[in-house]
């Protein structure tokens, strides 16, 4: 036991001594800025013009938005001189309707203040899910450890909805182990609507036979999907739908990108043409790309089968770590996922250190998932820019760290799933 507390120490004394020393980053709100000007759009009845600073006639995709565009023009009104392109599905433009009529300045810090409160909510409902005493350490452990994890600090600096999305998965998590199945599937709806990725949270449900959530999903989703062609018109649907999704599964060819897909070609061209991001004439980079993306269908394939194959054995706690699991899955696998994507893999980091404290894992094993950790808190990026932004840079090694990020993603889900047969269902008030 001893043992594991130590390593989970040297685990969370990198999130948490840097926002000791040197507090919380000022935010620049970047991507709440995009939200904020495509909901301005919508206000204004003019909802299709929200992915007008999209340039869908691009070779690879770009995340800055034409000034010239209507998307533009809108945030240079509201004193916005650069914007990002909104690429989300129209319901986080219609849901932040309210922030439209403020100036950006007010918006930027109510959307600050309400981020800070869904952080301190999803902390607080991961000490539920882990029936952990409200008053202890490993309560305290939990909440500060995700206020000071790296992806939800860069969601906040950077105004990015992930820190929602991580409280509707967990959200979604806990009504389902209460036994509101229509409740949770109406939640992952929700979260699937703000960003697609989580639609892939259907794949357990199904396999489990989980009619009833997935009919809350289905109601839920298609309530969603009237009240975007309300507010919206059923063009804005058909606009996403039809060019903005088939633009951005493309991938973004950015350091910043840390899916598989974009890691193993960066590692590629990092191999056969020097730099670390593909161009035009970097030859062979598509076919690196395919064989990616079925590296990508292959990891789904096998979690799938890995849920399929212990369907009649899950205690309630594994069916917990799956749909945690395939959060992770999300971040990994979707074609883009900068840092703050990987936020969600704090709620299977918790389960996973809650597990082993209950029930100490073997040397071998703590070791993998202390590595893990380390890779999922994107802490190589640190390393990373030391060796690109030199004098000689090295590309090939920097590749390859960047690949360990979802590669500790991936190996975290097995890590799990191989032990889900043998794992007994935790007592409450255990830590």
């Amino acid at each position: 036991m001893r043992r594991v507390q130590i390593t989970l120490l040297l685990v969370l004394l990198p999130c948490i001594l840097p926002r000791v020393l040197k507090g919380f980053q000022s935010s620049d709100l970047r991507d709440f800025r995009a939200y904020y000007t495509a909901a301005t759009l919508v206000r204004q009845h003019t909802g299709t013009a929200m992915y007008s600073g999209v340039n869908t006639q691009e070779d690879q995709p770009s995340i800055e938005a034409d000034p010239k565009t209507l998307f533009g023009q809108a945030a240079q009104l509201r004193g916005i001189p650069h914007v990002l392109v909104y690429i989300y599905p129209p319901v986080l433009a219609d849901l932040l309707i309210p922030l439209a009529p403020l100036s950006p300045q007010v918006a930027g810090k109510i959307w600050i203040i309400f981020n800070v409160a869904v952080l301190l909510c999803t902390g607080l409902l991961l000490v539920a899910l882990l029936k952990v005493r409200w008053f202890s350490l490993g309560s305290f452990a939990i909440v500060a450890g995700f206020v000071c994890f790296p992806p939800a600090m860069s969601a906040i600096n950077l105004g990015n909805i992930a820190n929602v999305l991580c409280f509707l998965w967990v959200c979604g998590i806990y009504f389902y182990i209460l036994g509101w199945r229509a409740a949770s599937g109406a939640v992952f709806a929700l979260a699937t609507a703000i960003k697609l990725t989580p639609l892939i949270v259907i794949v357990p449900f199904v396999i489990w036979r989980e009619w009833r959530v997935l009919q809350g999903f289905l109601a839920a989703l298609g309530a969603i999907a009237v009240f975007i062609c309300i507010v919206n018109t059923p063009a804005s649907l058909q606009v996403y739908f039809l060019q903005i999704m088939p633009y951005m599964a493309r991938g973004v060819p950015s350091f910043f990108n840390w899916s598989v897909v974009p890691c193993i070609e960066r590692l590629y061209v990092a191999f056969h043409h020097g730099g670390i991001f593909p161009s035009a004439e970097s030859s062979g980079t598509g076919i690196v790309q395919s064989l990616a993306k079925l590296c990508s269908m292959a990891i789904v394939a096998l979690s799938a089968l890995e849920v399929y194959r212990l369907r009649f054995r899950m205690s309630s706690q594994d069916k917990i770590m799956s749909l945690a699991l395939f959060a992770v899955l999300t971040a990994c696998i979707s074609p883009v996922s900068w840092a703050h994507a990987y936020e969600v893999t704090f709620i299977a980091l918790a389960l996973s250190w809650g597990q082993a404290l209950r029930e100490p894992a073997n040397n071998y094993k703590l070791l993998l998932l202390a590595a893990c950790s380390f890779g999922l808190t994107t802490f190589v990026y640190s390393v990373i820019t030391k060796i690109l932004f030199r004098p000689n840079p090295h590309e090939v090694l920097a590749s390859l760290l960047l690949l360990t990020i979802p590669a500790a993603g991936v190996l975290l889900m097995f890590l799990n799933f191989t032990q889900m047969p043998s794992a007994a269902p935790s007592s409450a008030g255990a830590l």
